[in-house]
């Protein structure tokens, strides 16, 4: 069995932070998310975050690991960008542009 790649791309969203907290909405599309990386203002940054569908049901939650998050957060989790719907930075140290990373391949 042989393992067929997606896109080969990376899809980019800022997300603007303003008083600790912002919500960042994705353009859907039907393609499996390979890696997911959050990139906040600076390293030494700490955050919470989640990942939410259109109906506003969770589908990650970075309190179900260690919390809060301190810079980048780099992780391997499929997810399909046909389903996912909203990211939201909150109870941030910094505000700022966070920017959003999906990678496909």
């Amino acid at each position: 069995m042989s393992v067929v790649p997606g896109k080969q791309q990376s899809i980019k969203l800022l997300v603007t932070v303003t008083s600790g907290s912002g919500t960042g909405t994705f353009t859907n599309q039907w393609d499996v998310v390979r890696r997911i990386r959050i990139v906040p203002p600076s390293e030494s940054t700490t955050y919470d975050c989640n990942i939410k569908d259109a109906d506003g049901y969770l589908i990650f939650d970075s309190t179900d690991g260690i919390s809060p998050t301190t810079g980048t957060l780099s992780m391997l989790n499929e997810m399909s960008l046909g389903i996912m719907r909203t990211v939201t930075i909150y109870n941030a140290s910094s505000d700022g542009t966070y920017i959003v990373i999906l990678d496909m391949h």
